[in-house]
Order: structure tokens, then sequence, then C-alpha cells
């Protein structure tokens, strides 16, 4: 078999997106990488208090080159494009807390050139039972996909992973009050 003729299927649970998921199972990762690429990381607020109702936004910066239907003169409206964001947590013992996944519709054409686009995950602190973590600094991986959907639902690029790391703290903010001068 060709590599560009074998097919990976994947049955997905997303819930925006749902059904079959093709990948490329032959093409070579840095080909992917070359549809986008994964170019910065952020977190703010940080630190941050989920006690005080607080939540961090995780953000990673995306370029999108043009490609498979998202060029300046494709705007078919069969193809839908989105950058599928994942955000993985893991508290300074390595254990995984917490995965995000958040998804951005991108709308064709992209421009000779392609765009940047910022894809934001919230962290409101808890676990993937629902817990609240405890305080501490904890690590977080960023990667993406960006998918087409035409008939089917396919992966045309995957970037690298890049990290961070956020800290949570729900210690209560002090007040010192000084005497005036002269007192």
């Amino acid at each position: 078999m060709s590599g560009t003729s074998r097919y990976c299927i994947v049955f997905l649970l997303f819930p925006f997106l749902g059904g079959l998921l093709l990948a490329d199972e032959g093409k070579d990762k840095s080909e992917q990488d070359k549809k986008i690429r994964l170019t910065a990381v952020k977190d703010t607020p940080d630190p941050f208090s989920p006690a005080m109702q607080e939540t961090t936004t995780i953000s990673g910066d995306y370029l999108i080159k043009p490609t498979d239907g998202l060029g300046q003169h494709d705007k078919s409206p069969e193809h839908r494009f989105f950058v599928r964001q994942t955000v993985r947590i893991a508290d300074s013992a390595g254990n995984e807390t917490r995965t995000l996944s958040t998804e951005k519709e991108l709308t064709p054409p992209l421009g000779k050139e392609g765009v940047t686009v910022t894809v934001d995950s919230a962290w409101d602190g808890r676990s993937d039972a629902g817990n609240l973590v405890p305080d501490g600094a904890y690590t977080y991986i960023v990667s993406a996909q960006l998918v087409r959907i035409r008939e089917k639902v396919k992966v045309v690029g995957e970037t690298s992973a890049k990290s961070g790391s956020v800290t949570i703290d729900r210690s209560s903010p002090t007040i010192a009050l000084l005497p005036e001068d002269g007192a």
C-alpha cells in the first residue's frame, strides 16, 4: 500500500464534530506540521484562585497555511475547517489531572500567506472528575489538529506540542495597615 492511500479510522466522541475521523496514517508528521504550526502558548491570570471563582485561560497561537481548500480562491461551502486544541494539565508529580478540548472554526479563504489564529481553553482548577485540585504548580501541554470536514472528518495537519506552567493559589490576600507618618 502506498503511504497516501492508507487511512486510519478513529472513532471520536467530540460533541461538536462526532462521527468518523480520518487521519493520513502514511503522511510524514513534518508534512502535516507545515499546514498548522503552534507558535506560542500562554496562560492568564497566573497565579489564579478557583476558590474566588477565577479561571485561567490557556491560549495557543497557530499559523495556518492555505491548503486543502483553505486557499485564497476556495470559498466552497462544502468545506469546513477547525483548529482542535488539546490541553493536557498535570500536577508537579506528572499525574495528568485534566484534559481540555476546544475547537475554533476557520473561514476560508485564508489568503496567500495564511493566517494566525488564537484558540483559548478555560481551566477552572478542577480535575476531570470535577474536584478542585490542590494549590501548587501545574504543567500544561498544548497541541492541535487542523481538521477538514467535507463528507467526512479528516485531520489534515497536526502541531508539535509546547508546554507552559500555571499556579493555583487559594490563599487569601493579606492587607497590612501601616500607621500614618508622625503617629
